[in-house]
């Protein structure tokens, strides 16, 4: 992004508008948007999140994140008689939390009809990992943490996680944070631009598609304000020696720069 800027600055007596670049733009928390409200406005919004140079993303899921405790009275291990295992209780509680996985999910027509196609669900595993299309259609649990001896609509979501947790008298459900999905207009006029430019540097079109990640664009889409995401392949994303190959980080600069000035270009 800094390159592309800086490239972008060189040409600047041909552009129209305005170009501003966000850093890790709020990611986590909502900073920017309430200390700088007035700098956070765009007619459209691009990142360069880990895509896979095949995709161009225009949404993604929401979170919940919820913590459940467990206290009993405890015992020597050697006399489970005295009391029963918080441990094993949270244990059966992790198994239940399961059923959230059958939730319902209605979907955007966007979505929904790319879904439909079992050739895009094909090639949508092949970018994102094996299993990867059935996932965007349904609740992912994951157990982050847990700790222990001497971790739809959000809203409904938790509602049906509290039932569970409600089974066991020794446990209680706190909620710690939830945003919603995110979703921008596939067909935006940016989305033509960033494909044909891709093509035209010689790599393969990229499509549109959905992510069941979380992202640093959802505020942003919250406010009406369309943003996409095209990035590297995000395969090692998280993992030991996270990496970026070099010739997909040129590449990125250079569909940024041409990108953006299509865009900005003066008529």
């Amino acid at each position: 992004m800094p390159f592309a800027s800086v490239y972008l600055s060189w040409m600047r007596a041909d552009l129209s508008g305005k170009l501003l670049i966000a850093l890790a733009s709020d990611e986590e928390t909502r900073y920017m948007f309430e200390q700088i409200k007035g700098e956070m406005v765009a007619d459209c919004v691009l990142s360069a999140e880990p895509s896979g140079t095949g995709a161009i993303a225009f949404s993604s899921k929401g979170y919940l994140q919820f913590t459940v405790e467990v206290a009993t009275r405890g015992a020597i291990s050697g006399y489970p008689n005295a009391s029963l295992s918080d441990i094993r209780i949270a244990m059966h509680i992790i198994r239940d939390l399961d059923l959230l996985e059958t939730i319902n999910v209605d979907l955007p027509p966007s979505i929904a009809t790319r879904l439909a196609d079992t050739k895009y669900r094909g090639w949508l595993d092949d970018i994102y990992g094996e299993g990867a299309a059935g996932l965007i259609p349904v609740v992912s649990i994951n157990v982050g943490t847990i700790q222990g001896g001497s971790s739809a609509n959000s809203h409904s979501v938790f509602s049906e996680a509290s039932k569970i947790v409600a089974r066991y008298p020794e446990a209680h459900i706190r909620l710690e944070g939830a945003d919603a999905a995110d979703i921008s207009d596939s067909e935006h006029e940016m989305t033509p631009i960033f494909q044909h430019v891709v093509t035209d540097l010689g790599w393969p079109k990229p499509q549109m598609a959905p992510d069941t990640a979380i992202s640093d664009l959802r505020y942003w889409r919250y406010r009406g304000i369309p943003t996409f995401w095209y990035g590297p392949d995000g395969e090692h994303v998280s993992a030991a020696n996270e990496s970026v190959k070099i010739e997909e980080l040129l590449h990125l600069v250079r569909t940024y720069v041409v990108a953006s000035a299509e865009y900005l270009k003066k008529s």
